[in-house]
């Protein structure tokens, strides 16, 4: 994603402070903290164009009674594990698409030529030839059917047919 100047975060939610002693907050974390907020506040699309740092992000830990267990983090990593199969099923249906509009466009190609067969010698050169090529294929076969006794009537000019 490309940001302008406005869009980019605050200078100091990148910047690391140490001056506070061990296990205590930095003093100007208040102050980042409101600038975190001010910033997704004003950019409520943020995770929408990040989201991969939704996985940085850890539910709030709260007060528990003896022998009470939090299911949140097991359900969170659920639905994240849900998400990656989701994500890469998506990529899967991506490449697949294109695959098939790949074939689909060679096909097509494949039937322009065989259509602008000048005559049946030219066709009969095409199928074997150019076919081979476009769709990508090692045989080419062309089975041809008559019509059948049942189906098959010859009318003379000036008669009715032979045999009747």
């Amino acid at each position: 994603m490309t940001r302008n100047r406005s869009d980019a975060a605050p200078e100091s939610l990148g910047r690391k402070d140490t001056a506070g002693k061990a296990g205590e907050a930095p003093a100007d974390s208040a102050v980042a903290a409101e600038q975190v907020a001010a910033y997704l506040r004003q950019h409520p699309d943020f995770f929408d164009h990040n989201p991969e740092l939704l996985d940085a992000i850890a539910p709030a830990g709260e007060a528990r009674a003896e022998g009470v267990v939090d299911l949140r983090h097991f359900i969170v990593e659920r639905l994240r594990d849900e998400l990656a199969g989701m994500a890469a099923l998506r990529d899967e249906l991506v490449v697949t698409g294109r695959t098939n509009l790949s074939a689909q466009a060679r096909i097509h190609k494949a039937i322009l030529a065989l259509l602008a067969a000048r005559n049946f010698e030219h066709f009969i050169e095409t199928l074997t030839t150019d076919l081979a090529v476009i769709v990508d294929l090692d045989v080419v076969t062309l089975g041809v059917e008559g019509l059948g006794e049942q189906r098959q009537e010859v009318v003379a000019p000036d008669g009715p047919p032979p045999g009747g």
